[in-house]
């Protein structure tokens, strides 16, 4: 089953088309909003600045929020998650995608180094995406904003601030790390996502 991979320009693609196929996926990369439309996945990749990507996502936000409105699977990772929300501290006046409620915040200055680069630990809840992960296991971040914890958050990092790592709406998710960066926890989570995803398609 095709996922789709959307190359805004911004991003680098390779190491999570490589990750997802690691984990069994079928990963295309893809300029063009069909291809989001006709693919079992739709994957937005992370890296790279709120209003930039929102602008590269203009023509497919229509297929974006009729994937959502229809139950299909929508992965977002890093700036990928960020730009689901309704909008972000850091593109003040440009509008998210709205498939997740709130705005992205960008991180306190209390957090220490901003922007946040490396391993932190995650609190996940009981979401199928975090299945066979102990504990609170280490995950890769990059990131100088993050969404605040919400009722879709199903799972939190605490950096400066708690915040969302992970957020589902339906068969909507957005991870905030870098799960192609993330070792033995980052491949287990994208097999959890090819498992689950790809049966909701």
């Amino acid at each position: 089953m095709t996922w789709a991979l959307f190359d805004y320009g911004v991003c680098n693609l390779h190491s999570l088309r490589k990750a997802l196929e690691a984990a069994g996926a079928d990963p295309v990369i893809t300029t063009e909003p069909a291809d989001l439309d006709r693919a079992a996945v739709a994957v937005l990749p992370g890296v790279g600045a709120f209003g930039a990507v929102m602008e590269r996502l203009e023509d497919a936000r229509g297929v974006l929020r009729d994937r959502h409105r229809d139950g299909r699977p929508l992965l977002g990772v890093c700036i990928g998650a960020q730009v689901l929300h309704d909008a972000s501290a850091e593109s003040p006046g440009v509008r998210g995608l709205g498939l997740v409620p709130g705005q992205v915040e960008r991180l306190p200055a209390s957090a220490g180094k901003v922007p946040h680069m490396g391993w932190n630990q995650v609190d996940p809840g009981r979401d199928a995406l975090f299945a066979g992960l102990d504990g609170r296991p280490f995950a890769y971040f990059v990131h100088s904003f993050a969404a605040p914890v919400l009722p879709e958050t199903v799972a939190t990092t605490t950096y400066g601030m708690v915040f969302s790592a992970a957020v589902r709406s339906g068969n909507t998710v957005g991870l905030q790390f870098h799960p192609e960066k993330s070792s033995a926890v980052g491949a287990r989570i994208l097999r959890n996502a090819v498992n689950t995803l790809e049966t909701s398609a």
